[in-house]
């Protein structure tokens, strides 16, 4: 094969938007995960809790938003409080409060739980911990999980109404009854998950019904009568989840985490950067661009690249390498044009050797070398069909050639 020679013209261009942005990939993605990991914190540490467990405010599975809005339905002002802030705001007449309290975490210390009982006159405590039945109710002590359902068993007008409640939560157990005290829905032996008592001026309601008041629940069952019942006996609700915000351990602040010189080390390492990024990044002027011709061998391309095809053991890649350039030679020893398809040249192949189309369609098309051997194999079999299809031709020519002396012969005869 004859030496060519290739010329490849490499142009320098000015640094475009997206190249600068592909240079700076690592500072973007950098810069995002911290944006996105502040917004991780904020999102933790922010004081209210829409999505939490029973809150008024949530649709979810989990939510008592339908119960909130029945209970607005029928006339009782419903608030949603996170703070004891908030709940002095809207307790303005204790005795037409009631006060729904679901703390799980325990954020109200017993100076705020008892601060609870001046402020409404009926508290409805669900689940609550030990600190809070200790504070509340210290004649209560909790029992453990209980499930399933259960009738009332009591004269608690809520209860009676709803006949059959699902008391999937927790249970309780009255230590010291008095005159004034009610258990219903009982689970096991002295385990109850509503139990009712007068502690000085203040009617308390534990509940242990963590379920039944939850918007998948609260169709179910005498669910409705008895939250409805229980939570709406005042024309004033309360609905409080408290946040963090009121724990007295309280919540830590980056900055308080942080020591003092961080601040300053951070500002003199912005500097540090914005200057440092002035003084790498100016130019002196405007970049020209500039042709560089450069002189390649078209043998060192070709043994460029078949290095490259045995390092990376790419034999697929290489025996295409070789179709292509086999079905570019047939086509021109056949006489086609640039634009004959490759089915074109393999049928005038095909009938040029009586080769079976299907086996140059394999050859071609189908077979993959599984290892050198093969490859090498499939290599010398393209050029027997190239070198039987330049024998076919010459035969057709060298016949053309001899009729055509025979005719003129016999002519000349003639």
């Amino acid at each position: 094969m004859s030496e060519s020679a290739t010329t490849i013209t490499s142009t320098v261009k000015t640094p475009t938007l997206k190249g600068r942005l592909r240079s700076a990939r690592f500072w973007l993605i950098l810069s995002g995960a911290i944006l996105a990991l502040v917004a991780l914190m904020f999102l933790m540490l922010r004081p209210s809790y829409p999505d939490a467990k029973l809150s008024a405010e949530s649709p979810t599975p989990q939510g008592s938003k339908a119960l909130a809005e029945v209970l607005k339905s029928q006339g009782v002002e419903v608030v949603a409080a996170n703070s004891m802030k908030q709940v002095r705001e809207f307790s303005n007449s204790p005795s037409d409060t009631t006060i729904f309290l679901y703390d799980p975490n325990s954020f109200l210390s017993g100076l705020k739980l008892r601060e609870l009982t001046r402020v409404a006159d009926v508290i409805v405590v669900m689940n609550p911990t030990f600190n809070q039945l200790l504070t509340l109710t210290p004649e209560v002590a909790a029992a453990g999980e209980v499930s399933g359902s259960s009738s009332a068993s009591c004269d608690f007008r809520p209860a009676t109404q709803a006949e059959t409640v699902t008391i999937d939560g927790y249970g309780f157990r009255l230590i010291s009854p008095n005159d004034d005290s009610e258990v219903c829905f009982p689970s096991q032996d002295g385990t109850y998950s509503l139990i009712k008592l007068k502690e000085l001026d203040t009617t308390v309601i534990v509940l242990g019904t963590v379920s039944a008041f939850t918007n998948q629940e609260i169709s179910k069952d005498g669910n409705a009568a008895l939250a409805i019942g229980t939570l709406g006996s005042k024309s004033k609700l309360i609905w409080m989840l408290p946040s963090i915000t009121e724990s007295d351990l309280g919540y830590a602040q980056l900055s308080d985490l942080a020591p003092k010189w961080i601040t300053p080390l951070i500002a003199f390492s912005l500097i540090v950067f914005v200057t440092a990024g002035i003084w790498r990044g100016r130019r002196f002027g405007r970049l020209v661009p500039e042709n560089l011709p450069v002189f390649v061998p078209a043998s060192e391309t070709v043994e460029g690249r078949a290095r490259l095809y045995a390092a990376s053991s790419a034999k697929l890649r290489a025996l295409d390498s070789l179709r292509i350039g086999t079905i570019s030679r047939l086509s021109r020893l056949c006489g086609l044009t640039n634009s004959a398809t490759i089915d074109e040249v393999l049928s005038e192949v095909a009938r040029l050797t009586k080769i079976p189309i299907a086996e140059l369609n394999s050859l071609f098309l189908d077979l993959s070398p599984e290892g050198e051997k093969q490859l090498i194999q499939l290599s010398e079999r393209l050029l027997e069909i190239e070198a039987r299809t330049k024998s076919a031709i010459w035969s057709l020519s060298s016949n053309a050639k001899t009729q055509e002396t025979t005719k003129t012969k016999q002519e000349n005869s003639t």
